[in-house]
């Protein structure tokens, strides 16, 4: 299938690029804990990327770069975070209960880890209940309008390897009307939100392929609305890069069966 081949591209595309230096200085143990063998999906991740403050099991503190991959709970069902960790190269596994704070890549530090987990994964992180908050509810429905797009678009911007403000107000903009036709009007802060979202995805394989498949389930006026909101994100820096161009002529011929630039 090409989508597969697309997805393929762009993930090598956005893995290839370094993610930025930590706003805080890099701690690791001597080891890291074992990956739990017994692990009950909770849901995937689109490939959210920040910094972490963490206290494993054994107390030992350590500060790294991870990109999240996927949401599981371990044991007694606490939730965990599989990320790839940007210091040991490798997967590793950390539980939100020993996560001590989330700091953007500008120096952004987020503490209230339950508000941050529903933002960015919408998460219902009042995990003793079964019936999410309104507010909680509200933001999935959110990220279940914009996360594919945000998927395909965040992909696209770093595959020059470099992301421009600019470029994510692009699709920041896109993603919030894709939320406003699903019929919630945004408060200042939730499009705020959208652009933090958008800005530390770096998208999976597994990610990019939903995406597309996505994509082209909306129709062709979706599609088309997608493709040239992506040639206005690659026009952002002034010049056509030959990847980029390649990229979206293989997204438009695969989803709409012509090239588009």
């Amino acid at each position: 299938m090409e989508n597969v081949s697309i997805a393929r591209t762009l993930a090598e595309q956005v893995s290839k690029k370094p993610v930025p230096k930590s706003p805080i200085p890099i701690l690791l143990p001597d080891e890291d804990e074992a990956i739990s063998a017994k692990l009950e999906n909770l849901g995937y991740a689109e490939g959210q990327s920040f910094a972490i403050e963490y206290v494993d099991s054994a107390k030992r503190p350590s500060t790294r770069r991870i990109t999240v991959w996927g949401i599981v709970a371990g044991a007694g069902g606490v939730p965990s975070l599989i990320a790839f960790c940007h210091e040991r190269k490798a997967q590793r596994q950390f539980r939100i209960d020993r996560i001590q704070c989330f700091i953007d890549y500008d120096g952004e530090v987020f503490s209230d880890i339950p508000v941050f987990l529903q933002e960015n994964f919408g998460m219902n992180i009042l995990l003793g209940t079964k019936t999410a908050p309104d507010g909680d509810r509200r933001w999935r429905r959110v990220l279940d309008s914009v996360k594919h797009d945000a998927v395909l678009l965040s992909a696209l911007s770093r595959s020059d390897g470099k992301t421009s403000p600019q470029e994510t107000e692009i699709a920041t903009d896109h993603l919030s009307r894709l939320a406003e036709n699903a019929g919630m009007m945004l408060e200042d802060a939730e499009i705020l939100a959208i652009y933090r979202y958008a800005n530390r995805l770096r998208p999976t394989e597994e990610a990019i392929m939903r995406a597309l498949e996505h994509a082209a389930a909306q129709g062709h006026r979706h599609v088309q609305k997608l493709l040239n909101v992506a040639i206005e994100l690659i026009d952002a820096d002034g010049q056509r890069h030959h990847n980029e161009i390649a990229l979206i002529n293989s997204i438009a011929l695969d989803l709409t069966g012509m090239a588009i630039i």
